[in-house]
């Protein structure tokens, strides 16, 4: 059964979008900071959400082997029109590009898809690249990545993640042989991050004839004339994050970004590294964590270690953001003390104390903390505070970037 199911939702990947056209997430909400963030914008408060990446323009000098990517010796895929890099765990498997190929003709011959849905992946075939796929030997959780083209799809030029992801919602049902599959349930798409790049999430439940429940989430990002969909599929109930934690940006698997300061040998992080945070101002994201010795110069005080953070900020509020370093504060423990701002900027890649972020603008900062030696488990947090449009102040929202930071291995 476990090999029917796994067919099933490689076959919902493959037709992804092939019948096209002929801010909503979960996130932690309870506890306030310890000292509240010095943020009021003049303004009422109002939420924006985020538009996804839908530049038409942007990868469109990429070459096909862009998109299909490459395997490194020491099992790292990186995949240069997504700018993202994966480094494969412990335990998975990953499939070359003729057992793709072979998948995709063995659910041909197989039952699983409907008559229209078999002539949809045969035309898909000149129009699809499959460019990786992993699994999990033990669970069955697996990620898969394919780019469709838009070329030649009505509308195609102009399509973006959004418009997408209501083809794919509807379309489900329609290719595969109901037979197999009881129901497909999709839930509203919404923003996320993944390796410091922007995606839009279509989240799918699919129940199988024998209720048993996969659940999916495909991860949506426009480059240049083609659809990038990664697909996570949970057989035993891990969430996304779980799944996609060994992704991270082209050229750094540790979750940092290509300008991120790099400190072979010391504590790198697991956590929220890389998931965005929506608030009714803009979206944050810690990109990368570590915990170097000394940063520019810079070595903590005695008891203390050096917490380096690498910020991303968007503005998504429709007009220009003034923003502070204090707008964010790193928490550790239950204490009154267990708190800290950062430290002043002192080169031009650190958060400067006070700035402006204009309007669709993304930006990323360095933010350096100090922190007791022994402490691992750590939040960025942020408090939204703002004065309503009668002049009131008020208090929105808490949200906590929670990661704790991973010693290295002995040599």
């Amino acid at each position: 059964m476990m090999k029917r199911i796994a067919a099933v939702l490689l076959a919902m990947t493959l037709l992804c979008g092939l019948a096209g056209c002929g801010k909503s997430s979960s996130r932690p909400s309870d506890g306030a900071p310890h000292v509240p963030a010095p943020r009021a914008p003049s303004s009422a408060a109002s939420s924006s959400e985020p538009e996804p990446n839908t530049s038409a323009g942007e990868g469109a000098s990429l070459e096909a082997e862009d998109y299909l990517g490459s395997w490194s010796e020491d099992k790292v895929y990186s995949n240069k029109a997504l700018g993202l890099s994966y480094a494969l765990p412990e335990g998975w498997l990953y499939a070359s590009e003729e057992e793709l190929l072979d998948m995709m003709d063995m659910i041909l011959d197989s039952d699983i898809l409907s008559e229209r849905g078999k002539m949809m992946t045969e035309l898909g075939k000149n129009r699809v690249i499959y460019a990786m796929m992993t699994a999990d030997a033990v669970t069955g959780n697996n990620i898969q990545l394919m780019f469709e083209s838009m070329e030649g799809v009505i509308g195609g030029g102009s399509m973006d993640e959004k418009t997408y992801a209501r083809i794919l919602a509807a379309q489900q049902d329609q290719v595969l042989n109901l037979d197999n599959v009881s129901a497909i349930d999709t839930g509203d798409p919404y923003d996320a991050q993944l390796g410091g790049q922007d995606f839009l999430v279509l989240p799918i439940e699919t129940t199988m004839s024998d209720d048993s429940k996969a659940i999916q989430w495909m991860y949506l990002r426009r480059v240049g004339e083609r659809m990038g969909v990664i697909t996570v599929t949970s057989m035993d109930g891990a969430d996304a994050e779980a799944i996609l934690s060994a992704f991270g940006p082209l050229n750094d698997v540790s979750g940092g970004s290509d300008t991120a300061p790099s400190h072979p040998g010391v504590p790198t992080a697991a956590g929220d590294i890389g998931r965005a945070f929506s608030t009714m101002f803009f979206d944050y994201t810690v990109a990368a964590a570590e915990s170097p010795a000394e940063y520019d110069g810079y070595t903590p005080a005695e008891g203390n270690r050096l917490v380096l953070l690498r910020v991303t900020v968007k503005n998504d509020f429709g007009s220009t953001l003034p923003m502070y370093d204090t707008d964010f504060q790193l928490q550790w423990g239950e204490g009154d003390n267990d708190y800290a701002w950062a430290v002043d900027a002192f080169n031009s890649e650190m958060m400067p104390l006070e700035w402006e972020l204009a309007d669709g603008k993304t930006v990323t900062y360095d933010m350096l903390f100090e922190a007791p030696a022994g402490q691992s488990d750590f939040s960025l947090v942020y408090l939204e505070e703002y004065t309503d449009k009668d002049g009131n102040e008020k208090t929105g929202d808490f949200f906590s970037a929670n990661f704790t930071l991973i010693e290295p291995s002995a040599a």
